[in-house]
């Protein structure tokens, strides 16, 4: 298993033509979102390979919009749930996504199915981050 940082769908193509993945694991907030990690779990299907979204980087919000695109790729295999996290999700959101026997429900409300109490989220002020590269057209697939 590999991805984790990994950005783009160039490094994920690789990866797919070496055959050096049987499951791959995008973070959802690193390969630039829901669309994206959709896409390049399509084209993992294509080389019979596995999606398992890493967690450990994406939080509670990270964690809606994975469970998400699991839902619908039919290659979904297993969600990387960091319980680590579980005090940050328990405080920042109003119905925290928690496992229960082993599975989290799907979120159903709109949009990504969370309501946070932003209250407490701002307790935790945007830092800055590491900025994506974009690929050039020619980096890209069709």
């Amino acid at each position: 298993m590999l991805g984790e940082a990994l950005s783009t769908r160039a490094e994920f193509r690789e990866v797919f033509e070496r055959q050096a993945a049987d499951i791959i694991n995008p973070d959802i907030c690193l390969v630039g979102g829901l669309l994206e990690m959709r896409d390049i779990a399509s084209v993992a299907e294509t080389y019979s390979v596995a999606l398992a979204p890493h967690g450990n980087n994406s939080t509670t919000i990270g964690l809606a919009a994975s469970l998400k695109v699991a839902a619908c790729v039919p290659n979904f295999l297993i969600m990387e749930y960091p319980v680590a996290w579980e005090p940050y999700a328990k405080e920042i959101a109003v119905t925290p996504l928690l496992p229960t026997n082993g599975e989290i429900a799907l979120p159903t409300g709109p949009g990504l199915g969370l309501e946070l109490d932003e209250a407490a989220l701002a307790k935790y002020p945007y830092q800055g981050g590491r900025r994506r590269t974009l690929a050039t057209p020619a980096d890209e697939w069709p």
